[in-house]
């Protein structure tokens, strides 16, 4: 029977009567169980949340929230003081007994993890003021959570489609412009859907003015029609396509990776032989063994796009839950924020379930229950037909060992065993793999970038030390006397903008009477005072107006306060008084704030009226040499006057400066040793952990390996971003420390399925069972025998790991989790979008961006072509 006969009757054998009972049973099974995970996170949730006593408050504050409301209705009007404190406070003893406040722990906790799983959590009630729904806790949540599903669904069921599609299209011409053009654009899918947000907002809103900005809206205020489903249309078009742009590139390239070998199999070239049509063949032959592992990247991609839509939901203020999130958190309405964390949970649980039911249905290979009637997946049909000849069997659940078991070529079992020292000295070991990086020009890029991020971080670290960089990036601009960006310009420029435009922007010109840069000189008068001449004189070759012109003067003396005069003359010999004051101790003077001064120019700005030219149709300058004249006048013999002009442009530095006046490159430059150790930090101790566990589980087998299952389960359910946020706002403010939940959070993830599922195969190869026949230990076993065989697989996605903590750093940032003193890229996005009109300002957010998408990028370009040179399938596609 030749290949194709087989692949037809497993095609053929599609589910039965007695097939759908068994799913329905198993889909019974795996809803129970996984609702059990989900009450086993939010426990641990709870537990977290009561570290610092916040759930006793919620209950507490029930109580004295209805005692206070029944006081004010006229209960115990009448009661004389002493009874009447007596009688409250019995009451409140009663209601807190009857809330369980008087309970054990256990008991206690218990109670609190069924309102949570059932919502029943009360009246939302925030602890600061903060706009935010009012009304009971399941009703606020149900109201908002729908504005989610439509959002990350639609954009789900979009990428879904069109990936595969296109994936499947790919396979067929592998090498072509349109396939390198798709690999090249893989690596933008590892920047937050929030970022492509932003760069939405400025394409299409701020520059072609194609769609109107985001517009926040009260649900509860909104009658539905069918102006509101437009309206809402209107504002989903730019979230649901950053959406699709963080995730469509980086499915095509995975998916395409696997239809190429899977075309390649004996029995599709046969099909392909006889002649069946390309759309038969990738639907039958191609699509169908790849499915469980399609449907498996698919689940993982919506687990993850459930958590990161908070970030998106508050940029573009859409009304979801992650914006609810936000809210309660900042007000500290612990309620509705363990609320949202159920939901969340919740919708994490209802994903896997839905695709592991789907996972079963689709597979012919597998079958769900058995003899003894367990949730189990066994293997069917010839393993012959999908390679399967040396896979144990396995379990059919969603983001387990089958995903590796169908689909994951990367390990062959040797013939020797595996080591460093080997992998180094071998023909095909590290050293020819270093020869063969060199053929990949992007990764050599990627490395030479790589470079440059880590001598500027050194460069940070040295220039800018951490208790310089603190002070400096802490110290308010403005309007401060002499402050430490008092030179600076507000919202200005980079001044290499003005290489690419035939006006230039003017530059920031600073004279001091102290210094020499302007000229004084003292007169003494007959009377014993002295008349002290400053002359600020300077050239204004630009066409644009100035930002400000501010004026600084001190003054030295006793008992009286000198006198100082202002004059402005323009290159065109007008002379304008400015007036006069006493300079009593050190002064700002800022003409564009001088109302008097508007007035006597006749113009809405005293700028317009100093610089510009009269004879002139539209508001311009006139260029030459402009004077500021001070005239003081001293009363006392040591008495003395000093002035600093500052003439603020619209350009400065190297990367501009905010509204702050403080100088971006500062956390530009800072942000990169935070990047670069928040992700490899995050991204080494992840994987790291990750498969050492992975290797322990699969080694000792049994009830460790069953245990880490399980709890790898629990918190694949648990929310890591909601979580993450809670203890920063309620616990500590350490970026580190967040860091180290991240880290906890993610071990025990989707890493350690993946692992493990290859160690199941690397431990029936025979070198192990020589190993153990001489007695090696089980350390020894695991850590010289199995581990370096999936060195080929970790160092890649390791390597590609490290965007998504620098990614994480700013998206936490963004939701305003960040260092309280530590200039980061996240940070500097989330000062630029929290301006009221940073649209006015895109260099002020789109620098950092470009810094952590350039990062990602060398990262990602290092890691696939790792990828592409220790795995020896994808190299030959």
């Amino acid at each position: 029977m030749d290949d194709l006969t087989i692949s037809r009757r497993a095609d053929s054998a599609l589910p039965n009567s007695q097939t759908y009972a068994r799913i329905l049973k198993y889909a019974l099974i795996k809803a129970i169980t996984l609702f059990i995970t989900v009450a086993i996170g939010l426990y641990l949730t709870i537990t977290v949340l009561n570290l610092g006593g916040y759930v006793d408050k919620i209950f507490s504050a029930n109580i004295d929230e209805a005692i206070g409301a029944q006081i004010q209705g006229g209960w115990l009007r009448d009661v004389p003081e002493p009874e009447r404190t007596q009688t409250i406070n019995e009451t409140r003893l009663g209601m807190q007994r009857a809330a369980g406040l008087d309970q054990p722990y256990l008991l206690r906790s218990l109670r609190w993890l069924w309102n949570g799983l059932t919502l029943n959590l009360g009246p939302s009630r925030a602890q600061f003021f903060y706009s935010v729904d009012s009304g009971e806790v399941e009703s606020i949540v149900l109201r908002h959570l729908p504005y989610t599903l439509v959002l990350v669904g639609l954009a789900n069921i979009l990428v879904f489609f069109a990936s595969i599609t296109i994936a499947l299209v790919l396979s067929h011409k592998p090498g072509s412009r349109t396939d390198r053009l798709m690999m090249f654009l893989a690596p933008l899918s590892a920047t937050p859907s929030w970022i492509f947000g932003v760069l939405l907002i400025v394409i299409l809103v701020n520059q072609l003015r194609l769609l109107p900005p985001p517009k926040s809206f009260d649900i509860n205020e909104m009658v539905m029609s069918l102006d509101y489903l437009k309206f809402l249309g209107r504002q989903m078009i730019m979230p649901v396509l950053a959406i699709f742009l963080g995730t469509f590139f980086v499915g095509v390239y995975s998916w395409r990776a696997f239809f190429v070998i899977y075309s390649n199999e004996d029995y599709v070239e046969i099909a392909r032989a006889k002649g069946l049509p390309n759309r038969l063949l990738e639907r039958q032959y191609i699509l169908r063994p790849v499915l469980p592992y399609v449907i498996t990247s698919f689940a993982v991609m919506m687990i993850t796009l459930w958590q990161g839509a908070i970030a998106l939901e508050l940029l573009f203020r859409w009304p979801g839950v992650g914006v609810l999130f936000i809210t309660a958190i900042r007000s500290v309405n612990t309620p509705l924020t363990l609320g949202v964390v159920v939901v969340f949970a919740y919708m994490l649980a209802l994903t896997v379930f839905i695709l592991d039911v789907v996972y079963a249905l689709v597979d012919p290979r597998v079958r769900v229950g058995g003899d003894n009637q367990s949730a189990q997946a066994k293997l069917i049909g010839r393993r012959k037909l999908f390679r399967w000849r040396r896979t144990p069997p396995v379990t059919g659940t969603l983001l387990t060992d089958s995903q590796a078991a169908s689909t994951s070529p990367v390990v062959k079992s040797p013939a020797a065993k595996p080591s460093l020292k080997r992998w180094w000295k071998s023909k095909a070991g590290l050293r020819s793999n270093l020869a063969e990086f060199t053929h990949y020009p992007s990764a050599v890029i990627g490395v030479i970038f790589i470079l440059g991020l880590v001598f500027l971080s050194i460069y940070a670290l040295t220039a800018y030390p951490y208790d310089k960089v603190v002070e400096l990036w802490r110290a308010q601009g403005g309007d401060f006397y002499r402050n430490t960006w008092y030179a600076n310009p507000k919202n200005a420029l980079p001044a290499w903008t003005n290489l690419f435009r035939r006006d230039k922007l003017p530059e920031t010109i600073i004279l001091n009477s102290q210094d020499g840069s302007a000229i004084k000189s003292v007169r003494q008068n007959p009377n014993g005072s002295n008349t002290i001449l400053i002359d600020f004189s300077f050239d204004y070759p630009y066409h644009l107006f100035p930002q400000d012109l501010v004026l600084f003067l001190g003054s030295s003396f006793t008992e009286k306060a000198p006198f100082a005069a202002l004059r402005w003359v323009t290159p065109d010999g007008r002379e304008f008084d400015l007036g006069g004051q006493a300079v009593k101790g050190p002064y700002g003077y800022y003409l564009s704030r001088d109302d008097k001064l508007n007035r006597k120019l006749n113009s809405d700005q005293p700028l317009f009226g100093l610089f510009g030219d009269p004879g002139a149709n539209q508001a311009a300058p006139v260029t030459g040499t402009y004077h500021l004249r001070v005239t003081g006048i001293t009363f006392e013999p040591e008495s003395d006057v000093d002035a600093e002009m500052v003439l603020y442009g619209q350009v400065f530095g190297l990367a501009g400066t905010d509204s702050q006046r403080r100088d971006l490159i500062i956390p530009l430059l800072w942000g990169i040793p935070v990047a670069l150790a928040f992700g490899l930090l995050g991204a080494v101790l992840t994987s790291l952990l990750a498969m050492v566990i992975a290797a322990v589980g699969v080694w000792h087998n049994g009830w460790l390996d069953e245990m880490i299952q399980r709890i790898t389960e629990v918190n694949m359910i648990l929310p890591v971003l909601p979580i993450a946020i809670m203890v920063y706002m309620l616990f500590s403010k350490s970026i580190w420390v967040i860091l180290g939940v991240l880290v906890l959070l993610s071990i025990f993830g989707s890493a350690i399925k993946t692992y493990r599922s290859v160690f199941l195969q690397v431990k029936q190869a025979p070198y192990m069972e020589a190993a153990l026949a001489y007695g090696a230990s089980n350390w020894r076993m695991i850590l010289r025998y199995l581990v370096p065989r999936i060195l080929p697989v970790l160092i890649p996605q390791l390597v590609i790991m490290v965007p998504v903590f620098v990614f994480y750093e700013a998206t936490l940032a963004f939701l305003g989790v960040s260092d309280p003193y530590l200039p980061t890229w996240g940070k500097t996005i989330y000062d630029a979008l929290s301006n009221a009109n940073f649209i006015n300002y895109p260099y002020w957010f789109l620098e950092p961006i470009v810094l952590m998408m350039f990062t990602s990028l060398a990262f990602l370009l290092v890691g696939f072509a790792l990828e592409r040179i220790l795995n020896p399938h994808l190299r030959t596609s």
